[in-house]
């Protein structure tokens, strides 16, 4: 398939549109681009096409609007943009005024080709644009002034304004609702008698005024209730761009329009007032509705953010104060007693609590939290009372981390996703060719029913509710995976990971507790077993392996580690005391095949200068929840294998404790992405269960993959869903939450696509009047939300 000279998409097949330039045909996706291309040709501005190379026209942001340019100044700029790299932001935007996935289609495609825009990401649920641009290319006010260039309206906020502007928005269309809806009942009122004229015997006089008053309620109506559509419908237009609103603007304007016509020339033509007012109501009512659920639990950041009280309680020279949570700073002790929710991260100074961090980790049992340590944002205590110093406020808190990728997650744009709008975009089109066909027939065969079956025509087959179909459900699914102590990296995995057969574990403190114990050491040294340990420890200390933590309390901070390096699956070296030491595998610490030493248990080799001072015999236990995983697996008929870099022994002794038959021990790094690439080479998608950050390449391999939670390291993550809490029974609500979905979405399109088949011929036939089509249209929207919204109810 051929691409466009102009803007380089591909060309819809059997489309064949051209334009000159230089002299030379050239190929078009569309007439929008044949018309920019060739006033580039005619303005002389060809050599556009020579210093492009393959890349998409970059254009350069236009000059800030004045009433924008106050977002350029550092107080401002700091308070919404986060650095990403060197001279690279990423700023949030609410967007008001958007309505469709068409819209966000749009925006999409519009700042992309603003020289300095980096990425672009949407979420048509949450309206919330995320922009990541180079600062030395594009400033923020030039940005907003893009969006507002396009009929939108771009809201700077921290969070903490949503709450306002969703109530603000409800406003607005509760009154125009309202508006529309006396419009509808006075109209009604004075259409009874008009329709009856001809039998009542009513006066022309008093007809005339009937006729004269609707017109002036229907204008209050059209130009209040229904600038939304219009306003809405002009911004398409003028930026070329057939959206959802189009054929719903045309049809109201066609029956005011008519109907004003008709009226002010007193031609006795028949007026549809009535119609056009119900239109009007049934749509915003059905929007109304729709708008009230989706502030209602579907913005992951609400549903985080609202956990935050607004005021702590500070203990400052003894006493007790209550300040606004924007005072705080990092180092603050805070009192927090039973009930209460915690604010900040932080460490427990005084005080002993039962903590429920069901936030986090999506995990109902309270956990105990003395002095000494670490408490979380968002968590709750339910009985005690502590002291808590303050270690991160604010975005630093991993409640903000979580916020931040729930928020990437949502903005995210699936595969599926990206081929409903595509359906969805040529939808329009069709409907407004449907309904020129339409109305010329009519005209020929049925001319007193042209309009209002035009007007049926474009109301009826409008496909609102396929472009909510997808977003909806996976909106819903973010929010509800999160209050079960998931999160998405990736949002494609929750629609794939139900489907894939080849499911793969890591055992170290993914199937078995990441925290380990030391059950031997034999000694091979002149030195005492506790020496032996603080060596080991000083090693170890800045590991981030599961093996590691069983030295953490045999840490001596006095011992002095120099040139140290780390190799994965292999060991740790460095020198002490100008010393080479090694811990790890017996090859890694360079000894003699008569020093191995065999055990059931996890084995670790202690070195000095290739001599072997100790080995250290490890276990733990396995994690809560895995039997019940593998067994519910199972049942499902997946196929579970044990892909780990421990011995061989140790991995076969698991294996056999969870029945599972097969199993890859003493695997490197490479052997492991080896076996992954050898079931996807034979077409098997794979899931791969691993610790988050040492299994960071094979879980980037796999098809699907999970981690659990990494604390600082969670936005560094590899995987694409991550498990807060410690129990692997959440990959079962994980599953199930996933298949939900995918039958949600799966009855979300066939409902879109049912309504719109069936509906359509009826609207042609003239079986439908506007207002009918109009509550059609709105209830299958409302359906389609509704539905999604079941999700969150799991």
């Amino acid at each position: 398939m051929n691409s466009c000279f102009h803007c380089h998409e591909q060309i819809p097949k059997n489309v064949k549109i051209h334009a000159e330039i230089d002299g030379v045909p050239q190929a078009m996706c569309c007439y929008g681009c044949k018309a920019v291309a060739e006033f580039i040709n005619k303005e002389g501005y060809c050599e556009f096409y020579d210093y492009r190379g393959d890349s998409e026209p970059l254009l350069k942001a236009q000059v800030a609007a004045e009433k924008w340019r106050q977002y350029d100044e550092d107080i401002n700029f700091n308070s919404y943009c986060k650095a990403t790299s060197d001279n690279s932001y990423k700023v949030s935007i609410f967007v008001e005024g958007m309505y469709c996935s068409a819209c966000g289609w749009l925006l999409d495609k519009y700042l992309k080709q603003q020289l300095g825009i980096q990425q672009v990401k949407l979420n048509t649920i949450t309206k919330i644009l995320q922009v990541e641009f180079d600062l030395s290319d594009i400033k923020l006010s030039q940005i907003l002034t893009a969006i507002n260039y396009l009929g939108y309206q771009p809201i700077l906020n921290k969070g903490q304004d949503k709450g306002y502007l969703n109530t603000q928005e409800r406003k607005l269309a509760l009154k125009r609702l309202i508006v529309a809806g006396f419009g509808m009942m006075f109209i009604m009122t004075l259409s009874v008698p008009l329709y009856s004229a001809d039998y009542s015997g009513i006066d022309p006089t008093i007809r005339r005024f009937f006729s004269l008053v609707s017109l002036l309620v229907a204008t209050g109506v059209f130009f209040y209730s229904g600038v939304s559509f219009l306003n809405n419908a002009y911004r398409d237009l003028r930026n070329r761009h057939l959206g959802m609103d189009v054929p719903v603007a045309l049809s109201i304007s066609l029956a005011y329009g008519v109907s004003s016509w008709n009226v002010l020339s007193a031609n006795g033509a028949t007026i549809y007032f009535d119609s056009m007012v119900m239109f009007v109501f049934f749509l915003l009512a059905g929007r109304y509705v729709e708008m009230t659920v989706r502030h209602q639990g579907m913005s992951a950041n609400d549903a985080l953010e609202s956990m935050i009280p607004n005021s702590v309680a500070v203990l400052n020279n003894g006493h007790i104060k209550t300040v606004p949570i924007d005072s705080l700073v990092k180092g603050d002790v805070i009192n927090v007693e039973s009930g209460g929710t915690i604010a900040i991260d932080g460490e427990v100074i005084h005080g002993q609590a039962s903590i429920n961090e069901s936030l986090i980790t999506g995990e109902s049992q309270s956990v105990k939290r003395n002095v000494g340590d670490m408490v979380m944002a968002g968590t709750v205590l339910d009985s005690g009372s502590v002291q808590i110093k303050s270690t991160a406020i604010g975005d630093e808190t991993l409640l903000a981390g979580l916020s931040e990728l729930l928020q990437k997650a949502q903005l995210q744009k699936p595969e599926t996703l990206q081929l409903v709008d595509k359906i969805a975009s040529w939808f329009v089109a069709i409907v407004l060719l449907l309904a020129a066909a339409t109305a010329t027939y009519y005209s020929i065969y049925q001319a007193d029913k042209t309009l209002i079956t035009v007007l049926a025509v474009l109301v009826a087959t409008c496909p609102c509710a396929l472009s909510l179909a997808t977003p909806a459900a996976l909106t819903a699914a973010s929010v509800s995976l999160m209050k079960q102590g998931i999160l998405i990296n990736n949002l494609d995995a929750i629609s794939k990971i139900t489907k894939i057969k080849y499911w793969f574990f890591d055992k170290t403190g993914t199937l078995t507790e990441a925290h380990m114990s030391i059950s031997g050491i034999t000694n091979f040294s002149h030195l005492s077993g506790a020496e032996l340990l603080k060596y080991a420890a000083a090693l170890e200390h800045h590991s981030s392996h599961p093996l590691a933590s069983a030295f953490n309390d045999y840490y001596d901070e006095q011992i002095s580690v120099k040139q140290y390096h780390e190799l994965a699956n292999k060991g740790i070296a460095a020198r002490i005391n100008n010393d080479l030491w090694k811990i790890g595998t017996h090859k890694w610490c360079e000894l003699d095949a008569a020093q191995r030493i065999n055990s059931q248990h996890s084995v670790i080799y202690l070195s000095k200068n290739k001599q072997l001072m100790a080995v250290f015999e490890l276990q733990n236990k396995m994690r809560q929840g895995t039997l019940q995983l593998i067994q519910y697996l199972q049942k499902q008929h997946k196929n579970i294998s044990i892909i780990s870099g421990d011995k061989t022994t140790v991995v076969e002794a698991i294996a056999k404790a969870l029945n599972i038959k097969q199993f890859f021990a003493e695997q490197t790094p490479e052997q492991k992405i080896n076996t992954i690439h050898q079931h996807q080479s034979q077409a098997h998608a794979t899931v791969m269960v691993g610790d988050g950050i040492n299994d960071a390449p094979v879980l980037a391999q796999s098809d699907v993959s999970i981690s659990f939670n990494q604390g600082t390291q969670l936005a560094r993550s590899a995987s694409d869903l991550i498990v807060m809490g410690n129990s692997l029974q959440s990959i079962i609500k994980l599953l199930a939450i996933s298949q939900k979905t995918n039958n949600i979405i799966r009855q979300n399109i066939i409902w879109a696509l049912v309504y719109n088949l069936s509906v359509t011929p009826l609207a042609i036939m003239g079986y439908l009047s506007p207002w009918m089509a109009a509550i059609g249209m709105s209830v299958s929207s409302l359906f389609v939300v509704l539905n999604a919204k079941r999700i969150l109810l799991h």
